[in-house]
């Protein structure tokens, strides 16, 4: 396999490295407690890529200030980034085959109508972190680099 969704391998394992392969959650319980899974890891574009392509196009959707570690509950979990995967995911249990190919399509009329799709509750704390672990990881590690989509282009100076 030669990429993970929109984000080519050598990227992805340079976030999971970059992030401890761990889950860069936090929560506050009366002190800030960072999530403990090690397991079932996604590398999340903090704005999306779709949203990045529509309507920031001067920025690339995949530099690692934009990508961060999430366990599957914190990326696709009914309290997560994408609640909407949470409920594509129980309708198909229910037997909605096209839940999830609905749950897109749904996504991309948000998107082309300039509406927000995903939760933004956490996107400070995900965009301070990654900023924060790329600034001290990329001096050692330098970030792989990926060959650009169809048409992006870089901006101007």
């Amino acid at each position: 396999m030669s990429s993970w969704g929109a984000i080519g391998v050598p990227q992805r394992r340079w976030v999971l490295r970059r992030d401890g392969n761990r889950c860069q959650h936090f929560s506050f319980l009366g002190r800030w407690v960072q999530c403990t899974v090690r397991r079932d890891l996604h590398v999340h574009h903090i704005l999306p890529q779709r949203h990045m392509t529509t309507h920031v196009r001067h920025i690339d959707p995949h530099r690692p200030n934009n990508l961060i570690t999430l366990c599957k509950f914190h990326h696709n979990g009914k309290n997560g980034v994408h609640p909407d995967m949470h409920r594509a995911l129980q309708n198909y249990r229910k037997g909605d085959k096209a839940s999830f190919e609905d749950t897109m399509k749904g996504r991309n009329v948000l998107v082309q109508s300039g509406e927000i799709y995903w939760n933004t509750k956490f996107d400070w704390q995900y965009t301070r972190r990654a900023k924060k672990l790329t600034a001290s990881y990329s001096k050692k590690y330098p970030y792989p680099r990926k060959r650009r989509r169809p048409g992006w282009k870089k901006p101007r100076k």
